[in-house]
Formats: structure tokens, sequence, C-alpha cells
């Protein structure tokens, strides 16, 4: 197996787990909101700029990192 081959589904997953892990915040948003003083829609349009924004970048950026080691 290339090293290409593996590094792909690799990236997958990680992909995977960095958005399961944005996931899996939101239901801390309103104790993380009360810490840090800020109102609680503030905490919930923070989250979604940031889960939109990796929603773009991750696949374009995976997809560029593989072409980029192609012989």
């Amino acid at each position: 197996m290339t090293t290409t081959a593996w590094l792909l589904p690799v990236l997958a997953l990680c992909s995977f787990l960095v958005g399961f892990d944005s996931i899996a915040t939101v239901p801390l948003l309103p104790a993380i909101s009360a810490t840090t003083d800020m109102p609680l829609h503030s905490g919930g349009l923070l989250y979604v700029s940031y889960a939109v924004a990796y929603a773009i970048t991750a696949p374009s950026c995976s997809c560029s990192e593989v072409g980029s080691r192609r012989n």
C-alpha cells in the first residue's frame, strides 16, 4: 500500500473526530457562557461561526494535503 493510499482515510477520520468534538461541546455552552460572563446567544454565535468555518475549510485542506504529496 502506498503512502497516499492510507493518508486520505486517516485525514477523514481526524476530520470526523474534530467535528465530533465540536458537536460534543454544545451541551456545555450554558456553563461556558456563565463562566466567561458572556451572553448565551453570543456563545452560540461563536460556536456556529467555528462550525461553519470548519465545515468549509476541513475538506479543502485535507484534499490539498493529499494532492501535494503525489509524485
